[in-house]
């Protein structure tokens, strides 16, 4: 993977890169609203952002659509490795972004309120013990000497398990994965293969029977497709292999 990292470098400061990225992330909204289940298509999703285009789907998908594209936007293109970058206030503002005008969901702000994730039976932390379980996690991915990738699976199982926010959790985690993907000198995850059964049942297993064998190998398929399909998406040739398709 770090030989893949060498190899991708120069390509990321190409020309093309930025509308690369802007693709990646049109396609991380896409999926990543997909997973908490949002029926809008690749192209619906694309037209909502972008081209300011409506469709007959519920208000709440597009409004997710649009804040999700802003909250991409806002993210810093860092092409090295900081992670004290990465601080409450810059979470709070990326869910503010993420969680506009869902007032329930109480934008910028940690829970104070007792939350349940549907379908399952697990006991997330009492309200009063989100602000230090963030501290706590802020500083292991300040210090620790873990290797990047190994650094954003477990950032997303420590995230999840706290569970910060009312809503919006899983949606702002994977952009901070996406943005400690981009710092780490890797192109930005796509969540290209994750299907929404695969991703919670591979977190499922993790929570209900410690083995973070299924979450960690989901995660590395990731950043092999991402990469594969960022390498492909910027050469001037390429052979056929769109970001994805449009129909």
């Amino acid at each position: 993977m770090d030989t893949l990292r060498s190899e991708l470098q120069p390509l990321l400061n190409q020309p093309q890169s930025e509308k690369i990225f802007l693709k990646f992330g049109l396609y991380l909204n896409y999926k990543s609203n997909q997973i908490e289940g949002s029926s809008l298509t690749e192209l619906e999703a694309e037209n909502v952002t972008i081209h300011g285009m409506g469709c007959e789907k519920p208000f709440q998908e597009l409004l997710d659509a649009f804040n999700h594209q802003n909250a991409w936007y806002s993210l810093p293109k860092e092409r090295r490795w900081e992670p004290k970058l990465i601080t409450h206030q810059f979470i709070l503002q990326l869910h503010r972004k993420v969680m506009e005008g869902v007032d329930a969901a109480k934008p910028g702000q940690y829970r104070t309120d007792f939350v349940l994730i549907k379908g399952t039976k697990v006991l997330l932390p009492h309200p009063s013990e989100v602000p230090a379980l963030m501290d706590r996690l802020l500083e292991w991915l300040w210090t620790t000497d873990l290797h990047q990738i190994d650094i954003i699976v477990n950032f997303h199982q420590r995230f999840i398990r706290i569970h910060p926010f009312v809503d919006g959790n899983g949606r702002v985690c994977r952009l901070l994965c996406c943005f400690m993907s981009i710092m780490a000198g890797y192109s930005p995850l796509g969540f290209f293969t994750i299907t929404k059964e695969s991703y919670f049942d591979a977190i499922h297993k993790w929570e209900h029977e410690s083995n973070t064998q299924f979450f960690g190998q989901l995660m590395w398929n990731e950043f092999e497709e991402s990469i594969k399909r960022y390498r492909i998406s910027i050469d001037p040739n390429p052979p056929g292999f769109p970001i994805y398709d449009s129909q």
